[in-house]
């Protein structure tokens, strides 16, 4: 099982939240993604038993281009941290049918709490 963290623009958020992640995850089973294309290609790969993605979206264009390869995403459970809060961008946020959607602003215990009940999940 593996799980993706995708961030294309490096933030304190992220980085304290990758550090956070990566003591739940073991190093082998977490797939970071520092770009888009990266994210789309690991998506992709067949060999990957992908469980779940975290997605900390950067810009408005990060969230379209996420949404426009939302049917990768059908499979997998997904933790989205969207910076915006506007209504159109929690609109297309949960388009993409995540686990939870927040943003940077708040509290990353929360995305922390789901992934623990999410990894617990799994090993049932």
């Amino acid at each position: 099982m593996e799980l993706i963290f995708y961030c294309a623009d490096q933030s304190d958020y992220s980085s304290e939240l990758l550090k956070k992640i990566s003591v739940l995850v073991p190093f082998r089973s977490l797939i970071k993604c520092l770009n888009f294309k990266t994210l789309k290609c690991s998506l992709l790969k067949p060999e990957y038993d992908l469980f779940a993605a975290i997605l900390v979206i950067s810009s408005r264009q990060d969230l379209l281009d996420v949404q426009s390869i939302s049917d990768l995403l059908l499979t997998i459970r997904v933790i989205l941290i969207i910076p915006d809060w506007g209504q159109e961008d929690i609109l297309r946020g949960h388009s993409l049918r995540p686990k939870l959607l927040t943003s940077p602003g708040r509290n990353s215990n929360d995305v922390i709490a789901v992934l623990q009940k999410m990894l617990r999940n799994e090993e049932k």
